[in-house]
């Protein structure tokens, strides 16, 4: 064709259009033939056949055509096997394997229709072979099993006694092999993993043991049966396991699975349910924690009181036959069929809070209130050391007042009356041990020890009471104009005496010798008041009863009964660097570096200090002289005071100002209870006597500062056994044996428990207080006679030099009394060779020294306190003089 239109697939020939020519047709006739639609049951298009099952197949056949057909069954490969002649078809005699059923139609000739031919190697005129329907035939065989233990066995099931057994299996065939468990009905219970396992898996009744081998199947799962197993598959023979079912049960108690009793003479008794059991027979089992039975009791309830301290267990035992339950015996070695429940755990307990002590003693005495600290440190022998521990105070009806944290425990604070300390030990669970509780009362596991009985007697205070004199200089005038700059009258004292105590009388007012040309200046003094300002001695070595020193005079007069003291001297100084004068100049300073103290007492000094560092700003001064026994009067006594400042800096200015504020005189005295100090009348704590000589020893001691609503001396050996309780002094202590004893004084309160002859002093109980002791050491026979004699030669020797001394000006000490440092201070320089020599009272020498400078430092603090000479030796020429060490 040149151009055509129409020449599409499906339209006609004849309805072509275009420029176009058709050639002549050839005719061709078709003949069809179709193998059709092949299908098993119902539209199936295979089948299965297990174990040798009649394997006779029916297909139905549609849609096929042609003028011939034929049946044709081969293998999965092709291979013609059979042309039977049409169905049914059997295959009960083919071996396993797939096989394949055709139908195959043809018109004319067809060629390869040959059994042993292959399918795809068909041929002919025309000719189809149907969809094909498989046939699969199988087989599966179960085998024969057997048992380690045989093939039927009788097991105890719940006693916690694995029963392994083993299972072999031989002559199984099949894709899929597996172990099987059923109960007795043949529901499946599990399939063990492995072919060793325990047998008693929980099923109270028996078992039944197989192996099934399969190549498909369907419902293998727990609880079904194996009845309605489905598919190709096949169950061993069986091994039935017969089973005889213990259970100890389950035991419970109120108190928990955890109990803790406690050992203390009540019984314990503790109920135990029991429940869930299975077994002929029940008994219940008392172990150890390592199994071993410690009884086997009839029923509950259990009592472990009498057990001792330990952890038992409480079991029940199920059983149809046991060998070995026994006491001694340990559950490990039992055998039978039993079961055991599970176990309650007894934890017992015995606190033990010990014995109490304080000094040997259970029942004391303390002084509560006085302001010491009353530590009781308790010993506690025996009792636990660890746990729940706690102290106890109470009173006599045991309520609880106080839980202290530890030792030691102090009832200074807690008023008069009497308490009981305890100590308890108490396991988790305790219940009453709280304040405000009754220690009768505790609840749980616990135990109290003994009781430390305190008699607390109350002491109402110390009080003390002050008689003063002080020169507060607020009105100081200072005027060159009308000469007030020379007159000191303005400083007068102001005196607040107390009726308890010592009287003070100030002699007119504060002055200074000469005072016209030893004038007076006003500064600003502490607290923006006015203090005075005064000139000082230049030169740097103390000249007492300077004219430069302020003065004043006081007359002590001590209370109606006893002794005074005059306790203590306080004022504020101050060398500034640059002066500054109430309405008049200021400028620098040639300030004093030092200042002096010197006291007399009836005309006779009786204290001097110097060398003391002055400061260049107000500076609180305070001098304690209440030791000291020349400040200790019993008869109205006159103490005269002189305070200099001296050893200017020497900076040339011309003005030596030393500011003062602030003189204040005390005399304090104590009432309540005080120990006081207790001296010899030369000051000693320490003495010698000859105690078989045939005189009179006689010691009468002075007492400074003690109070106390009743009084006694004592008299102890060295380790404060009590020898005797005199009345007064003096005591004698001829015709006594040789050997050392203490005096003490003793002042007290109404309770005091332990001052009685053959007691000892260091256990006395109550409110009271101890003096210092003096020191008696009493000698006899020729080491009295010896002592005499050197004695004797060394009061003569001192007689000698201290009438030497009222022609030899020799040196002085200072301060004297002194409490850790003296400075001995010569006239002129030492020449060389000079030695001091201090021996203490009874001659014997205790330190020497050579000495070179006019001043020399001794330091007392090894010194014990009492009564020496210093002894200054140049040559040919001594002095001596005596000192008291405080």
């Amino acid at each position: 064709y040149n151009d055509i239109s129409g020449l599409n697939v499906g339209n006609n020939a004849a309805n072509l259009q275009g420029c176009f020519d058709l050639s002549n047709p050839i005719t061709l006739n078709k003949v069809a033939a179709s193998g059709g639609d092949l299908s098993v049951g119902t539209n199936m298009s295979n089948i299965s056949f297990c174990n040798n099952d009649i394997a006779i197949v029916n297909v139905v056949l549609n849609n096929n055509s042609g003028d011939n057909e034929a049946w044709v069954i081969t293998d999965a490969a092709g291979t013609i096997l059979d042309l039977p002649s049409g169905p049914p078809f059997d295959f009960s005699a083919y071996a396993n394997g797939e096989y394949r059923i055709w139908n195959l139609a043809y018109n004319g000739n067809i060629n390869g229709a040959t059994i042993g031919e292959n399918a795809t190697n068909l041929s002919g005129d025309c000719f189809s072979l149907s969809n094909y329907v498989s046939v699969n035939i199988s087989s599966a065989d179960g085998g024969l099993i057997t048992s380690s233990l045989g093939d039927s066995l009788s097991i105890c099931a719940g006693d916690g006694v694995e029963d392994i057994i083993t299972i072999d299996v031989t002559g199984n065939s099949g894709t899929n092999s597996t172990l099987v468990i059923t109960d007795l009905s043949g529901n499946i219970i599990s399939f063990p993993t492995s072919n060793t396992f325990d047998v008693d898996n929980g099923i109270t009744s028996g078992c039944v043991i197989w192996n099934l081998t399969f190549n498909d199947i369907s419902g293998l799962t727990i609880g079904n049966n194996t009845s309605n197993l489905q598919g190709c598959f096949d169950l061993s023979n069986a091994i039935t396991v017969n089973k005889t079912n213990v259970n100890g049960g389950i035991i419970s108690s109120s108190l928990g699975s955890d109990i803790t009793v406690c050992i203390d003479g009540i019984n314990d008794n503790i109920d135990v349910a029991l429940s869930g059991t299975s077994g002929s027979n029940n008994q219940w089992v008392i172990t150890d924690v390592n199994g071993n039975i410690l009884g086997l009791p009839m029923s509950p309830p259990f009592d472990f009181d009498s057990a001792g301290v330990g952890t038992c267990l409480i079991w029940n035992i199920s059983y149809e036959d046991v060998t070995g339950l026994s006491e001694g015996n340990n559950v490990s070695a039992l055998s039978g069929c039993y079961g055991f429940s599970n176990a309650i755990t007894v934890n017992r307990e015995m606190k033990n809070a010990g014995d109490l002590s304080v000094d040997g003693a259970t029942e004391l005495s303390i002084c509560s209130g006085d302001g010491a600290p009353d530590p009781l440190d308790i010993l506690v022998s025996g009792g636990d050391t660890t746990g729940n521990i706690a102290w106890l105070i109470t009173d006599l009806d045991g309520n609880i007042l106080g839980i202290p944290s530890a030792l030691p425990i102090d009832l200074e604070t807690a008023g008069p009356g009497t308490c009981l300390i305890w100590r308890v030990c108490y396991a988790n669970g305790a219940t009453g041990i709280t304040l405000g509780g009754n220690a009768n009362n505790i609840t749980g596991c616990y135990d109290l020890s003994n009781a430390i009985t305190v008699h607390r007697i109350y002491f109402e205070g110390n009080e003390m009471s002050t008689s003063s004199a002080t020169f507060n200089l607020d009105n100081c005038e200072s005027d060159s104009a009308n000469g007030s700059n020379g007159d000191y009258s303005e400083f007068v004292a102001t005196v607040d005496n107390s009726t308890e105590c010592t009287t003070l009388t100030v002699m007119s007012h504060l002055y200074r010798h000469n005072p016209t040309t030893n004038r007076h200046s006003c500064t600003p003094g502490i607290d923006s008041t006015n203090a005075m300002c005064v000139s000082s001695y230049p030169f740097c070595t103390y000249v007492p009863d300077n004219d430069r020193a302020i003065r004043f005079s006081v007359i002590v007069e001590p209370p109606a009964e006893g002794q005074g003291v005059l306790s203590s001297l306080s004022f504020y100084e101050k060398a500034p660097i640059v002066y500054d004068w109430n309405n008049g100049p200021s400028g620098i300073n040639n300030f004093p570096t030092r200042y002096a103290l010197r006291v007399l007492k009836n005309g006779t000094e009786v204290f001097l200090q110097d060398e003391i560092a002055t400061t260049n700003d107000w500076t609180l001064e305070r001098f304690d002289f209440s030791t000291n026994p020349a400040f200790i009067i019993s008869s109205t006594a006159q103490f005269e005071f002189e305070l200099l400042a001296y050893c200017i800096v020497n900076n040339g200015a011309g003005v030596n100002a030393w500011d003062i504020d602030e003189i204040s005189i005390e005399s304090n005295c104590m009432s309540g209870l005080t120990s006081g100090y207790i001296m010899t009348s030369d000051g000693s704590t320490e003495v010698e006597v000859c105690a078989d000589d045939g005189s009179p020893d006689l010691i009468d001691p002075m007492v400074v500062n003690a109070s106390g609503e009743f009084s006694a001396w004592v008299i102890t050996d060295e380790d404060l056994n009590i020898l005797e309780l005199p009345m007064a002094p003096p005591f004698d202590f001829e015709g006594a044996d040789a050997g050392i004893c203490q005096i003490w004084y003793l002042t007290y309160s109404d309770g005091l428990v332990g001052a009685e002859i053959g007691l000892n002093a260091g256990e006395l109980q109550g409110c009271f207080a101890l003096s210092n002791p003096i020191t008696v050491t009493r000698l006899t026979g020729s080491d009295c006679v010896s002592n005499v004699i050197e004695n004797e030669e060394e009061e003569k020797d001192e007689e000698e030099e201290v009438i030497q001394l009222e022609f030899v000006e020799g040196f002085k000490i200072l301060p004297n009394p002194a409490v850790s440092l003296m400075i001995i201070e010569t006239d002129k320089l030492p020449t060389a060779g000079t030695q001091l020599l201090i021996y203490d009272k009874m001659g014997e020498m205790i330190e020497s020294r050579f000495v070179n400078e006019k001043l020399t430092e001794v330091i007392l603090n090894t010194y014990p306190t009492g009564f020496y000479y210093a002894k200054i030796v140049s040559g040919e020429n001594n002095s001596i003089r005596s000192f008291i060490k405080l």
